[in-house]
């Protein structure tokens, strides 16, 4: 008899695995997909397996680990130094705690999704570089920072945003008894100080023997540094990787393969900050306010370090083909072009004249952005459309927020809207403060100087260098004031 309940056990156990897999392939399969812009913009979304190229990770020096570059195969296996007795103490143990880093754009959510996308589309037939590779964990649970807060176990978080058919009993178990992954995006915009229960999964105390790997822009996890096995950074695309990804581009779209020509032999060239130097004589001369290089490209003028930020690189290629491509200096200039080529794009598919939908979505939505970044949140509700006279159906249509659904036990579900990139929600924000100095000079009222100096107003502040230099509508002996203010 008790032989017959273990059977009966396992068979259930497996059947439970297989059921989690393949609920899980299913989400995962809409991974495949890398959005460049928010939702309804197809022009700027891409096909993974085509476009994506392996990111290169570069760990940092401490006494038991060299400091070296190497892909995101190896993101799963030790790199500690094996000559240093510590290291020869814990050289069969893979990390469980593993901490990416990288600022906006670099890719830590694209290769988030594509760990998981590759994880249920893929088998391991040996060909993989390293061991362990992402398939050698039973379950893969991939969710956002955000997802976690508020909730008290790991089962049930996973329960309402993956798992709704597998109840929590099962899942525990399943999670207990499965070699388990956890790939947990965006620490920075889950709420981290009050996120307790990632807090509790970084430390070993809840889910001791699963591998997490948790992205999050730099310097926000300081406290709980200590905690992790490998700390890792994504440093962006190195020239070879600008050069694969463009040819990529090039030979996906034939008819637009001349497009790319001057693009792939800048990129070719590894000597092209000499170029710079014999092209325009003394190197400051060529370097932006902010210290970003420069380079001609069909006779216009574009910020090399755009390139090697793969989001950026990705909408360049995607503006060449559209021929939407303009005179491009910085990321704001970037971002700037999306902008106007989304509303070109909104007008055609909406049937209404371009200056409507600046006045009815455009101007609504970046006080919107501004409001919520105030409040560091990263989503828009109903509600706050609704108060701001914005129809939602017509802002997702315009391919500038998202639509998202999260699911609530003991309530209905809640629709809200994202933005696609937390820059572009920042871009949003600064256009509204330069177009309100009011707001803008209110709000510098609010932040002390450590706010102002730190990590998360970082890209912000370049944003809103950028476009004041254009809008000129602020009091200038005020931001001159406040931000010197800002450096005791």
């Amino acid at each position: 008899m008790a032989m017959h309940v273990r059977h009966h056990d396992v068979t259930h156990y497996r059947s439970s695995n297989k059921n989690v897999r393949q609920i899980l392939a299913r989400l995962y399969s809409r991974l495949r997909d890398i959005d460049t812009a928010p939702e309804s913009a197809p022009e700027f979304v891409l096909d993974s397996t085509t476009f994506y190229v392996p990111l290169h990770l570069q760990i940092e020096e401490t006494p038991t680990i060299k400091k070296r570059e190497f892909s995101q195969e190896e993101i799963f296996i030790s790199h500690r130094d094996e000559k240093s007795s510590p290291a020869k103490r814990r050289k069969l143990c893979n990390p469980k705690r593993i901490l990416v880093e990288g600022d906006p754009g670099m890719g830590k959510t694209t290769l988030c999704q594509n760990l998981a996308f590759r994880w249920t589309q893929e088998e391991c037939t040996g060909e993989c570089k390293c061991t362990p590779c992402v398939h050698s964990w039973s379950v893969v649970i991939y969710l956002t920072a955000g997802m976690l807060q508020g909730y008290k176990n790991i089962e049930t978080a996973v329960h309402h945003h993956l798992l709704l058919e597998i109840s929590t009993e099962e899942l525990k178990k399943t999670l207990k008894s499965c070699q388990t992954l956890f790939i947990i995006d965006s620490y920075d915009e889950g709420c981290p100080t009050e996120n307790l229960l990632l807090q509790d999964m970084v430390k070993g105390t809840v889910c001791a023997n699963a591998t997490l790997i948790l992205t999050s822009r730099p310097n926000h996890l300081r406290d709980l540094w200590k905690y992790f096995d490998t700390k890792l950074t994504i440093t962006g695309f190195n020239s070879e990787q600008q050069r694969l990804y463009v040819e990529r581009f090039a030979n996906f779209k034939k008819k637009y393969k001349g497009k790319f020509d001057e693009l792939l032999n800048l990129i070719k060239d590894e000597h092209y900050e000499h170029e710079y130097d014999l092209l325009f004589g003394d190197e400051e001369q060529v370097k932006q306010p902010h210290g970003q290089h420069i380079f001609m490209l069909n006779g216009k003028l574009h910020s090399a370090s755009l390139c090697s930020n793969p989001l950026n690189l990705a909408i360049i290629c995607l503006l060449i083909i559209s021929d939407e491509l303009q005179n491009i200096k910085s990321r704001t200039e970037l971002y700037k072009c999306v902008t106007k080529f989304l509303v070109k794009k909104a007008s055609e598919r909406m049937k209404r004249p371009k200056e409507k939908i600046e006045a009815d979505i455009i101007r609504p939505l970046c006080r919107l952005a501004f409001e919520a970044f105030k409040k560091n949140k990263v989503y828009l509700t109903n509600v706050d459309l609704a108060n701001s006279g914005v129809d939602a159906v017509d802002v997702v249509r315009s391919g500038f927020l998202t639509k998202n659904v999260k699911v609530r036990l003991l309530a209905d579900p809640v629709e809200y809207f994202s933005f696609s990139h937390k820059t572009f929600h920042k871009f949003l924000a600064a256009t509204h403060m330069t177009q309100t100095p009011n707001d803008l000079k209110d709000w510098l009222k609010t932040i002390t100087a450590g706010q102002w100096w730190s990590e998360r107003l970082d890209s912000l502040q370049l944003l809103l260098f950028d476009l004041l230099l254009e809008y000129l509508l602020v009091d200038e002996a005020f931001i001159v004031e406040r931000f010197s203010l800002s450096q005791d």
